[in-house]
């Protein structure tokens, strides 16, 4: 397996320098993206003159997901068949980088992952590491340890799969996780270092607005899933009435062929639509059978909430349907991803 290094890279400082010579020591050929630097702009020259380092970039500040494309495609060109990419912020060492290589070449098909030990991370960091690592396994399905690490080792054989990735930015690295089924045969985690220095202030990450947009990638289906729901309501409600005032005369009759219909609809809404393309899953039994199980926990709990706990009904359905909305999404989204 031919494999280079790729370090995306913006307003760098010495750091940048010093691992680019120390990998340059090593003969590992290193590609330094620009993503639209304007400062500090003589490391990059400083970086281009050393052997086995060549820098490429653009005058705009685009994203690191932008540039990690960008280098994607550099070597791909160049007839490399997968990258290691590593941060410039001094976070990640020659040797950790040589390691995530070696383990690339015994599994060239899985995406190697270089984890650090949240014991030793900053609290804040810790503490948003540890969390998106419980959602991801929540909503995919998948347990990892390092959600945000930047230590990555990709092989390029599905290509097209890692240009098409929509994310530009910090979120395209969690957008790639999330869609790791189809674009790599597993994952594999690794130990590395545990490096923040003076507390990772050479980070260019903003806690919220990048965030945010790793949050939004994070439950990107939802959105669309509720959109799924209100139809599904709307076919329902409107089907049940004409049923019942029109044709059939029958709250019961109207109530099970409305919610068959609606139910279906929404099967299909979602399996084609919200959860497209890894829906081998996704069938039309399993839906029901989730329906139904959803139906009987829905009035199990009522029943203990009103009848036993002694809650208002209006306020136990409210917190019953919010809870069990959301069970309903993780089982779907799961289904599609794992």
């Amino acid at each position: 397996m031919k494999c280079a290094v790729l370090i995306p890279c913006y307003e760098p400082d010495e750091k940048l320098t010093k691992l680019s010579r120390s990998l340059s020591e090593k003969g590992l050929f290193t590609l330094i993206v620009n993503d639209g630097s304007t400062k500090n702009l003589e490391i990059f020259d400083e970086c281009s003159l050393l052997p086995n380092i060549v820098v490429k970039g653009y005058e705009v500040n685009r994203g690191k997901g932008h540039a990690l494309k960008t280098g994607f495609a550099y070597l791909r060109s160049m007839g490399f068949d997968s990258c290691v990419t590593a941060d410039s912020d001094g976070q990640h060492t020659p040797d950790d980088i040589i390691r995530i290589m070696a383990e690339l070449e015994r599994t060239p098909q899985k995406l190697i992952l270089g984890v650090r030990d949240k014991g030793l991370m900053p609290p804040k960091s810790k503490i948003g590491n540890e969390m998106t690592c419980k959602l991801f396994r929540l909503l995919y399905g998948v347990r990892l340890t390092d959600t945000q690490t930047g230590l990555r080792g990709i092989p390029f054989s599905n290509y097209d799969g890692l240009m098409a990735i929509r994310s530009e930015r910090y979120e395209y690295e969690m957008e790639m996780l999330i869609d790791s089924a189809k674009l790599f045969s597993g994952i594999v985690e690794i130990p590395i270092e545990t490096i923040y220095i003076e507390d990772n202030r050479g980070s260019h990450f903003h806690p919220i607005k990048d965030g945010a947009k790793i949050y939004s990638v994070l439950f990107g289906k939802l959105p669309i899933f509720l959109v799924s729901s209100l139809l599904a309501f709307i076919i329902d409600y409107s089907l049940f009435n004409l049923f019942y005032y029109v044709i059939f005369k029958s709250s019961i009759i109207s109530t099970v062929i409305a919610r068959a219909i609606s139910g279906s609809a929404n099967y299909l809404i979602n399996r084609n639509v919200v959860f497209k393309g890894n829906n081998e899953k996704y069938t039309f039994w399993r839906y029901w059978t989730l329906a139904l199980c959803i139906l009987a926990a829905n009035l199990l709990l009522i029943r203990l909430l009103v009848d036993i706990a002694g809650l208002p009904a209006f306020l136990a359905k409210i917190i019953v349907e919010v809870i069990l909305y959301i069970v309903n999404f993780i089982i779907q989204n799961r289904w599609t991803h794992k």
